[in-house]
């Protein structure tokens, strides 16, 4: 019997099973997908790595406390090397008919949002204030008014959707009570990381100890005083190499404590019962915050079709967020699209080759070119709210919740501990805060662990796995 299992190898389990095993535990990680980084995940497209996830090192400089960004500290560590910035480009704005926006539209929909949002946060309440409403209701009831011209509204509603993309939900669903704080971001400059953000997880996964078992979906967290029960299903291809000889199915592993780093949408969606049930108050924190989506669209074409001057374009659109950011890689021949909230919900309803008819129609439009485009080499889409490992990107502050919540999902129940970006209310929505939540539940368990050899010790449970 190991003396913890951790349910699944994202950054926060990960980095839990490495200071665990410094601190000298005998660690199991259980990952239900065939690869470790969770949300962060690289994939190849024309030569080199690109991030369907996480994109780049929040920071690289210090927070307030001093403290040092891991994903920096592992950069240095691993003598990583930025991702090369290209050719100088220029950005633009598009009109829903390929036009570009003039200069002049544009900045009097700048200062329409300015103003509005402005004077939307004045309406925050107080924080002690029972009361929340969302941002989208304050910002729609905020002066000055929306004036009656098609072009300068649908620039203000690109504007909004920008807002959206960032925090991966509609303005409509966020607190306006909330909005901004605790976001504990470390200052410096950003950096994105050539291989890909998710080849650091790689890497770091190399130097885990412990067992990292692919293949391994946990359905079911059963915890008593004498320890932890997991049962996961094993897929067919992992069945003989990493349950003991087991036959496909459902397996059992026992420990001492279980540590959960399970995101905030498999939790939300019940796909994990836990035996006795989660406490009411911690129910009630899991179901007021939000679990938000962003999804990428990656293309190579077999050559270039935009201006040799054009790094990235914005697009306005009667459907506000749809294929409302393009970033170009002429270097490579790909196009990356970013897409948020309901357009991001409606992209996962659609096949391959649906979202790629749409968005070619999009980009024939927005760079005004006559005939098709080139050929499609190779593409990349996420999916990540249909994934039934994550089921949504990551967590915000929604219209009635409050960081207490992130709190309290952090708080262990007995034997039973919990680590993710959704467990870290400073730095929640990030890479760093799930890596962080998950040093923090290592320290956590190691006293729990500590404690519980002073105490007399249960007869030991039979060595796993065993079939059910």
């Amino acid at each position: 019997m190991c003396d913890v299992i951790i349910v699944g190898a994202g950054a926060a389990g990960l980095a839990a099973a490495k200071r665990l095993g410094q601190l000298g535990h005998n660690v199991v990680l259980l990952e239900g997908s065939e690869r470790v980084g969770g949300r962060l995940w690289s994939v190849p497209l024309g030569g080199r790595k690109w991030d369907l996830g996480a994109t780049w090192i929040e920071g690289s400089g210090q927070n307030d406390a001093g403290e040092t960004n891991p994903f920096y500290k592992l950069y240095l560590q691993y003598k990583l090397r930025p991702r090369a910035a290209g050719r100088p480009c220029s950005s633009a704005i598009f009109d829903h008919d390929g036009t570009p926006v003039p200069e002049q539209t544009m900045r009097q929909a700048h200062n329409l949002f300015s103003q509005k949002w402005a004077n939307a946060l004045k309406q925050r309440p107080a924080e002690d204030d029972e009361e929340d409403v969302s941002l989208g209701a304050a910002l729609s009831e905020a002066a000055p008014a929306i004036p009656d011209e098609p072009q300068v509204k649908r620039c203000f509603d690109y504007l909004c959707s920008n807002r959206e993309r960032y925090r991966a939900a509609m303005l409509w669903d966020l607190s306006l009570k909330w909005y901004g704080a605790y976001e504990g971001t470390f200052g410096g400059p950003g950096l994105y990381v050539t291989g890909g953000y998710g080849s650091i997880m790689t890497r770091f996964a190399q130097d885990v100890p412990g067992r990292i078992m692919h293949g391994h979906i946990v359905h079911s967290v059963e915890c008593s005083e004498s320890g932890v029960q997991v049962q996961a299903q094993v897929a067919k291809e992992h069945a003989d190499a990493d349950s003991g000889g087991s036959t496909p199915g459902m397996v059992t592993f026992q420990a001492a404590c279980v540590l959960v780093t399970a995101s905030l949408g498999v939790l939300q969606s019940g796909s994990i019962t836990f035996t006795p049930p989660l406490p009411e108050r911690k129910l009630r924190s899991l179901n007021r915050l939000g679990m938000g989506l962003f999804n990428k669209v990656l293309v190579r074409f077999a050559e270039r079709f935009w201006d040799d001057d054009l790094g990235d374009w914005g697009y306005t659109s009667d459907e506000p967020g749809k294929w409302a950011w393009v970033n170009a890689h002429a270097d490579h021949n790909v196009i990356e699209c970013i897409v948020a909230a309901d357009c991001a919900e409606r992209l996962e309803t659609l096949t391959d080759e649906e979202v790629l008819e749409d968005l070619c129609q999009h980009l024939q439009r927005s760079t005004n070119r006559n005939g098709p485009l080139p050929r499609i080499e190779e593409y990349a889409i996420s999916t990540w709210r249909a994934d039934p490992l994550h089921r949504g990107s990551y967590s915000y502050l929604a219209t009635g919740s409050s960081p207490e919540d992130f709190e309290v999902l952090a708080e262990p129940v007995g034997n039973l501990f919990f680590a993710g970006e959704h467990t870290n209310k400073e730095d929640y929505a990030s890479a760093h805060g799930a890596f962080i939540s998950g040093e923090k539940a290592a320290e956590s368990i190691h006293r729990y662990l500590q404690a519980r050899q002073e105490q007399p010790q249960a007869q030991p449970a039979q060595d796993v796995p065993q079939l059910r």
